[in-house]
């Protein structure tokens, strides 16, 4: 991913908040003519010191048995995107572009096909999304339903993320562009200009930090 300095996020903290508030994602293959499946993934609870994804195919999906020979993936997020019009800058002329947050997670894929991780897996998602209080299912529905699917352990060799948010505009740009997301009615352009806002809180708040001086011993 093409990731000027300025826009470089390495932050786990912010990677973990992206992938957990962006979870439905792409998944990569291939070289050539790559495959790609769009499915839901979520860190795993259970791994904090090496990150792990978890995520399953339909076993009706061929994507899946190309990770029998190549298990490399690259899984897409999508976090929050806008339009930006350079009406709302202050300084001019000025182009239109597009703000946006993606997160690149390169992976080594495990398919998990025995019934006791693959309950596991899939308890962990559906707890995940509905809540520790979700409506449990009949056992033989259940085990009918994962004889349909195909997990997948995720283990993450290295992020990639990449936050363009106006930081390689001045200060008086980047608070018009704010200033027009956050009228709009759409949740995406909000969550958008949200991040902006913390980013250059962020940004701010490093730069009045006095540098440290070393002792002469």
């Amino acid at each position: 991913m093409y990731s000027p300095a300025a826009f470089a996020v390495t932050d786990p903290g912010m990677i973990r908040e992206i992938i957990r508030e962006h979870p439905f994602a792409t998944l990569v293959t291939g070289e050539g003519t790559p495959s790609a499946t769009h499915i839901p993934v979520i860190a795993d609870p259970d791994s904090p010191n090496q990150p792990r994804l978890l995520a399953h195919f339909a076993k009706a999906n061929p994507h899946w048995r190309q990770l029998l020979e190549a298990p490399v993936v690259l899984v897409v997020f999508h976090g929050p995107h806008a339009y930006v019009s350079p009406q709302w800058y202050r300084g001019h002329p000025a182009v239109p572009t597009w703000n946006y947050i993606a997160v690149h997670a390169w992976c080594r894929a495990r398919l998990v096909e025995d019934r006791e991780r693959l309950l596991r897996l899939v308890t962990l998602m559906t707890t995940a999304f509905e809540g520790p209080g979700g409506e449990p299912m009949p056992a033989e529905y259940r085990d009918r339903m994962l004889a349909g699917i195909v997990g997948l352990e995720l283990e993450v060799r290295r992020f990639e993320a990449k936050f363009k948010l106006s930081q390689n505009r001045s200060a008086a740009d980047v608070s018009g562009v704010i200033a027009a997301l956050e009228k709009s009615s759409d949740s995406t352009e909000c969550a958008t200009a949200r991040w902006m806002r913390r980013i250059a809180d962020a940004a701010i708040a490093s730069a009045t930090v006095p540098a440290k001086t070393s002792a002469i011993l």
